[in-house]
């Protein structure tokens, strides 16, 4: 999501596997340092190593330049949250 394209990149999917099991990715040189920590992080071979959803809201990578503290943030997310309206179906058989 950062960059446009997947980590792991191969056209066969034999080799793409491979790199996924390896944790073979590169990232590439234009992300910051944080931004580089952050999805090394997240892309840990091994899942006991690998940031928990928790702890990736903690990342420096999500406040370095955010001023707004992140419980606020996620509030007005959630307030602007599209509402579907309940169905009540027509008493007279139209949809």
């Amino acid at each position: 999501m950062l960059v446009g394209r997947y980590p792991f990149q191969d056209v066969e999917p034999t080799a793409l596997f491979s790199k996924i099991r390896r944790g073979a990715f590169t990232i590439p040189e234009t992300l910051s340092p944080r931004a580089k920590s952050l999805v090394c992080c997240m892309l840990r071979k091994s899942p006991s190593e690998r940031l928990e959803a928790g702890d990736i809201l903690f990342h420096p990578w999500l406040h370095c330049n955010n001023n707004i503290p992140l419980n606020q943030h996620s509030s007005t997310r959630h307030s602007t949250d599209q509402m579907v309206p309940d169905f009540e179906p027509n008493d007279n058989g139209d949809c």
